[in-house]
């Protein structure tokens, strides 16, 4: 009940009154959301240095500080309600979400590393690996990226193995990483921009950019061909998504990325 609550009053906290009495049009205020962000990103990874930039790299960069991300993982994991705090910024306007980028980034890390570190690469995927991705995959989707394939990307890792699991990933990653803002810039300045465009015109933001997602069905098609018996049902869905004229081969058989786990030397 206290944390209904509490959801409540930031709710309010982070939104201002329509123009319309009777409307129900949210509006949120972008300098509350600011202030909220910073609050919230600093308590989990000040001591990381990681919350005064929004900067989201790639696996390839992100894995040599593994161990960062995994004992942010872990708070994030002991703290219940900081999955429903991340969901109020990713149903915020762009690019509100990319500034929960050390905490995406943190999960997918240790999500990708803990599928390529098994020996066993081919097993299926645990219930707890599946929990911690499906909730990666509902704030992603809270934010308006690849929403209308989300639960078909869920789907085609429940079915799949951990190192189909840590490809697709990988893929959904780079996205993030494409469709960011570009230039490198302080949060507050960040959220200091768009608080200027709210003020001007509230319904006049920025929308999330479109995703180039068709090198993440070419993946997710490769996965169903290596596994038509369990996953017949999925290929057609994924075929209906890919472009009518693709500039390239969607059908060309070829490996998986080749994700390397961080070894143990590494680690520590």
């Amino acid at each position: 009940m206290r944390a209904h609550f509490f959801f409540i009053t930031l709710q309010w906290l982070l939104t201002v009154p329509p123009e319309a009495p009777e409307s129900n049009e949210i509006i949120f205020d972008a300098f509350a959301l600011r202030e909220a962000a910073n609050s919230f990103i600093d308590a989990l990874c000040s001591d990381k240095h990681l919350s005064s930039f929004y900067h989201m790299g790639d696996w390839y960069e992100e894995k040599f500080f593994l161990s960062d991300h995994v004992e942010i993982t872990r708070k994030l994991d002991t703290i219940p309600i900081c999955f429903n705090l991340m969901e109020i910024f990713a149903v915020s306007p762009y690019p509100t979400f990319f500034c929960l980028a050390p905490l995406i980034t943190a999960q997918l890390a240790a999500i990708v590393n803990r599928c390529e570190l098994t020996l066993y690469k081919n097993d299926a995927m645990t219930k707890a690996m599946l929990d911690k991705i499906e909730k990666v995959l509902r704030l992603i989707s809270k934010a308006q990226i690849l929403t209308n394939i989300m639960p078909l990307i869920f789907e085609v890792i429940r079915r799949g193995t951990m190192h189909e699991c840590s490809s697709i990933l990988i893929e959904l990653w780079r996205i993030l990483t494409l469709i960011r803002p570009m230039e490198e810039k302080n949060l507050n300045d960040l959220m200091s921009e768009l608080d200027l465009q709210m003020h001007e015109s509230p319904r006049g933001i920025v929308q999330m950019p479109e995703c180039p997602s068709f090198q993440l069905l070419k993946i997710m098609n490769l996965i169903v061909q290596r596994n038509a018996e369990k996953m017949s049902d999925l290929g057609f869905m994924i075929i209906s998504l890919f472009p009518q004229e693709p500039e390239e081969d969607a059908w060309e058989q070829g490996p998986l990325f080749p994700v390397i786990a961080v070894n143990d030397p590494l680690k520590r």
